[in-house]
């Protein structure tokens, strides 16, 4: 999520039962940002509805971030940060619990658009909240953990939905889940203060993101994460039904347990400038990273679950790498605002997650599993042929 520009009037400490709100909320969000994903299958049978239909499930949830920065950076200039919060928070607990009662697909959709709306605003909260309270060295240092703490909720989310819907139904995946962010509600009750600084009024036009999109090296660094994040929504979509196809009398908790792996990729960003060193090079770590996702997709060929834990864990691993590499790259080449460039950027990666979450499980319901493998490996060539292009325009601006 964006961090917002922000005006600071000085150096504040550390507030621990805040900072444990902010972070305690971030995690519930995340938990009810991908939970179904494990039980799409079991949604997909009690609701009569194909494969596809049941990804637009989560696709209704992450559409609204490809606005959300844009939106929600207005509207904080009119709202309060903790008034929007009591507003959003409430509204995506009661989404969540509302679903649990929906008798048709149709319901259950709507339910999670609702949830999908309140999402970036919650989270753009957070991390102007962060940038508000903290400076320097502190401020790198809680947005560490908030980034840290969005791995761990999407991960953990899939796996206690998966546990959920197999020991109680679906209906208490939703349920549990919801009210664990109404829980989260209350913290920001009790612990989270007003602030008075402002949100910096860094507003654009369609004149400004123009700008982006005609400038040739930040377009092609700005696809480089969308295209492999594509890749790596498509594989987390599919999972669910390979691993029925596989074995249909799978559990959703087994299910949820070969996310598990995906957790374990957060920690590959903590050692990511030690992978620079051994790579020679941040170029070299993004084209290993693509090189290694389109050989790992491959092993989906040996249809066992164990070696779909592994490509999880790997997949996940070089995306993460990806991910570490390229904002990094990008911010060194925009001479426009930083602001307005990661804006473009996070719409761009939201749209192709967004994209990723629902088309893929069209091809693989349609057209099966190896026209899926090389719907994939189009995607991972086009993302290496973009990389080498960036690479030459960026040591050629350079």
């Amino acid at each position: 999520m964006l961090l917002p520009d922000v005006e600071r009037k000085h150096n504040k400490n550390v507030n621990s039962a805040e900072f444990f709100s902010l972070i305690f909320v971030t995690w519930t969000t995340y938990l009810g940002f991908y939970f179904v994903q494990p039980m799409m299958t079991t949604l997909a049978q009690v609701f009569k509805i194909s494969p596809s239909q049941a990804g637009l499930l989560v696709t209704v949830v992450v559409v609204p971030f490809v606005i959300g920065p844009f939106v929600y950076g207005r509207v904080l200039h009119f709202i309060s940060i903790r008034r929007l919060l009591f507003l959003l928070i409430p509204c995506s607990g009661i989404s969540l619990i509302a679903a649990s009662f929906a008798s048709s697909y149709v319901g259950l959709l709507c339910c999670r658009l609702l949830q999908g709306v309140s999402l970036p605003g919650i989270l753009m909260c957070i991390t102007a909240h962060i940038a508000l309270r903290y400076e320097g060295q502190t401020l790198q240092r809680c947005m560490g953990i908030y980034a840290a703490t969005t791995l761990i909720g999407s991960f953990s989310g899939r796996l206690m939905g998966g546990w959920l819907s197999s020991a109680y139904g679906w209906h208490s995946a939703f349920q549990c889940l919801g009210a664990v962010q109404i829980v989260s509600f209350l913290t920001v009750c009790f612990l989270i203060g007003e602030v008075r600084e402002k949100i910096g009024h860094d507003d654009f036009g369609l004149r400004d993101i123009a700008k982006v999109l005609r400038c040739r090296l930040l377009m092609l660094l700005i696809l480089i994460p969308p295209v492999a994040g594509y890749c790596v929504a498509s594989y987390v979509a599919v999972l669910p039904f390979y691993l029925k196809d596989i074995d249909p009398e799978m559990s959703d908790a087994c299910i949820g347990l070969i996310y598990l792996s995906g957790l374990i990729s957060g920690i590959v960003g903590l050692w990511c400038r030690q992978v620079v060193r051994w790579c020679r090079g941040e170029w070299n770590v993004i084209m290993f990273s693509l090189l290694c996702m389109a050989l790992l997709i491959q092993g989906l060929a040996f249809k066992h679950a164990g070696i779909a834990f592994i490509l999880m864990l790997g997949i996940s691993l070089s995306f993460t790498l990806i991910n570490c590499m390229v904002p990094g790259l990008l911010n060194r080449a925009s001479r426009l605002s930083k602001g307005l460039t990661n804006s473009v950027y996070l719409s761009i990666y939201y749209l192709a997650g967004a994209v990723g979450t629902y088309m893929p499980l069209v091809v693989y319901t349609h057209f099966g599993l190896g026209i899926y493998d090389m719907t994939v490996l189009i995607a991972l060539s086009s993302a290496l042929a973009i990389t080498l292009s960036a690479k030459k325009s960026f040591h050629t601006a350079g």
